[in-house]
């Protein structure tokens, strides 16, 4: 597993297929968008990582873990958003720079401090993770998922597919 940032064009490009691709900030923002890889099924798979400062109402309400939400130490730290996992190819991500340097400004520092303490709670939950993203690919691949989580988890199969064109440099029709 590793925490990595994805290119803002590959998702561009898969949400062209599965409009519930989550959008990505560009490296410019304080919070791009980063989250957690690792393999399902023999693919890799990126799902993204939301912010505890996607408010604070993240923080005051937080969400309880369910088959689409894994909360980082009850939210006061964001969570992962298996609903929104999406294939990943080769030279699609770059692994996340925790190191904080001495140019960093004090936002940057925070903002590193963070990744920090989710990365350790991903460290320590490897396997809790590889099976919540199991359960949820298999529950969407095989028509089981409920009506209210289907209408928001991406369609792994159908991104499958569409991420082998991105890698052949094709177009999709």
């Amino acid at each position: 597993m590793e925490l990595v940032y994805i290119d803002s064009g590959y998702t561009d490009f898969l949400r062209e297929t599965d409009a519930r691709v989550s959008f990505n900030k560009e490296e410019s923002y304080l919070r791009p968008f980063v989250g957690v890889v690792f393999e399902v099924f023999g693919h890799k798979y990126f799902a993204p990582m939301t912010s505890h400062g996607k408010g604070k109402k993240l923080k005051s309400n937080p969400i309880k873990e369910n088959v689409t939400f894994l909360p980082i130490n009850d939210c006061a730290h964001g969570g992962i958003n298996f609903n929104n996992m999406i294939p990943v190819i080769d030279g699609v991500c770059r692994r996340a720079d925790l190191v904080i340097y001495g140019t960093d400004d004090e936002k940057t520092r925070k903002y590193k401090g963070l990744l920090a303490i989710q990365w350790y709670f991903i460290s320590r939950n490897r396997e809790k993770i590889k099976q919540k993203a199991k359960t949820i690919y298999n529950l969407r691949t095989k028509g089981y998922l409920r009506d209210s989580a289907l209408d928001r988890t991406c369609d792994f199969l159908k991104l499958e597919t569409v991420a082998k064109l991105y890698l052949n440099g094709k177009k999709k029709k």
